[in-house]
């Protein structure tokens, strides 16, 4: 997979029309935005079935798959962990998925935001066996997680699932590179080793 830069385009704060509801995006605007990022050279957006509860994919369906070729850009979009009450949800929510943002396939598929209690939901949910079962059918291209907690959970999380994952996705923040309660340091020295 060849990705033309690191630089993703994140679509979980987009621009909206009536800033109380994150429902309202601004869909002019959002692919006016798209088509600079596409003419610099980029093709990666990152998106979750949460972010703006679910518009973000239509938002970049209109903006993106219904105005560009598919070998054009990258799509990555994640689970929603904090959603899932039975192993059949994954299903549910991958389908849910492809047809809002009219897509056959992921670039990436993420389960999204891996912390104590949602670690506990996947492993529950069969979430980790399930999108590796992505990637076996073609659904999903590459498969990981997102992490937003400190490193000895990632540690734990990558000893036990890293042979069958190719990206963990990292909250890296200069600011918070030595926090404490973020880890970010710590984290990528894990990521990496």
């Amino acid at each position: 997979m060849t990705y033309k830069s690191k630089f993703g385009f994140g679509c979980m704060r987009l621009p909206k029309t009536d800033e109380n509801d994150p429902t309202k995006i601004n869909q002019e605007l959002f692919t006016q935005m798209v088509d600079i990022y596409m003419k610099k050279g980029f093709n990666y957006f990152d998106t979750s079935y949460a972010y703006h509860k679910g518009n973000s994919e239509i938002a970049i369906r209109k903006a993106v798959v219904e105005r560009y070729p598919r070998e054009s850009y990258k799509i990555c979009d994640k689970m929603p962990t904090w959603a899932l009450t039975s192993p059949e949800d994954n299903d549910k929510f991958v389908n849910e998925m492809l047809e809002s943002l009219g897509i056959d396939y992921f670039d990436v598929f993420f389960i999204h935001n891996i912390n104590v209690p949602w670690l506990k939901l996947a492993k529950k949910n069969n979430s980790f066996e399930y999108i590796k079962k992505m990637k076996d059918e073609g659904i999903a291209k590459k498969i990981g997680f997102s992490f937003h907690e400190k490193a000895d959970l990632l540690k734990e999380v990558l000893d036990e699932y890293s042979d069958m994952l190719d990206i963990v996705q990292l909250e890296i923040n200069y600011l918070d590179w030595d926090s404490e309660a973020i880890q970010s340091r710590k984290c990528y020295e894990v990521a990496k080793k």
